[in-house]
C-alpha cells in the first residue's frame, strides 16, 4: 500500500472530528443508510488497519468463506464485491465516536497476502465470526463454523483500500448534523496516537 499517495485534499486523521457517536448495531445500521452520498459507504468494526502511521491507506480482513442462512450452505464471497472499480465513503469508529475517513478505492492483495492466512493478532476473531454470516443466535455456532473450516480456525483474506480523496462537502453535512441536534458538540476526547480497532474500530498502524 505504500506505492499509493496520499491525496492532496485528504486531512491528516488526527485532525479529523467525529460525525456520530457509537450506538448500537441497528442504529449504527441506520446511520450509514442515511449518509448524504451517491456512493456506497464501508464499515468494517474491528477488522481493518491502517497500512502506515498516516493513517491514510488500510486493509481490511475477511473471511474466506460466508455462510448463507437463506440456502444454509457455504459459499465462496463474492470477491467481485470487494474488487468493485467503484469508489466509495469509508467509515471508521474509535473511542465511542464515528469517523468519515474518506474516499476509497479496494485493492487485491493476493500477490503478496495468499487468501487462507490465520487471523492476524491485531484483528477482532468476533469480529471476524461475525462476518461469516454465521447466526449469533445458533444454538452451536462452532459446529456451523467447523462445517466450512474443519479445523475450527476461520482462515481470512485481506484486501487494500486506498484513500482516494476526501470529500469535504460530504464531511461538513454529517458534521453539522451530528452538532445541531443537541445545540453543540458531544465531547469527545482522543489521543493522536489512539488508533486502536479492538476496541471501536481501528488498529494501531503498521506497515504492510
Amino acid at each position: 500500500m505504500a506505492r499509493f499517495p496520499t491525496p492532496a485534499n485528504r486531512p491528516r486523521f488526527k485532525t479529523l472530528l467525529p460525525v456520530d457517536t457509537v450506538k448500537p448495531s441497528n442504529n449504527m445500521y441506520f446511520f450509514l443508510h442515511n449518509v448524504p452520498t451517491q456512493r456506497q459507504y464501508r464499515h468494517f468494526p474491528d477488522r481493518t488497519l491502517w497500512s502506515g502511521p498516516d493513517g491514510v491507506h488500510a486493509i481490511v480482513y475477511h473471511p474466506t468463506h460466508e455462510y448463507w442462512p437463506a440456502v444454509q450452505k457455504w459459499v465462496t464471497p463474492p470477491s467481485i464485491s470487494f474488487l468493485s472499480p467503484e469508489l466509495f465513503d469509508l467509515f471508521l469508529t474509535s473511542q465511542n465516536a464515528v469517523y468519515y475517513v474518506g474516499v476509497y478505492a479496494f485493492h487485491s492483495m493476493r500477490d503478496v497476502h495468499p487468501p487462507g492466512s490465520p487471523i492476524p493478532p491485531d484483528v477482532s476473531p468476533v469480529a471476524i465470526h461475525q462476518a461469516t454470516g454465521v447466526p449469533a443466535a445458533n444454538v452451536n455456532p462452532w459446529d456451523k463454523i467447523t462445517e466450512c473450516f474443519l479445523d475450527g480456525h476461520i482462515k481470512v483474506e485481506c484486501f487494500g483500500l486506498q484513500c482516494v480523496g476526501f470529500d469535504h462537502e460530504l464531511y461538513h453535512k454529517l458534521r453539522l448534523r451530528f452538532v445541531q441536534p443537541a445545540g453543540g458538540e458531544v465531547p469527545l476526547k482522543r489521543r493522536a496516537d489512539d488508533v486502536d480497532l479492538r476496541k471501536g474500530g481501528y488498529a494501531r498502524a503498521r506497515p504492510v
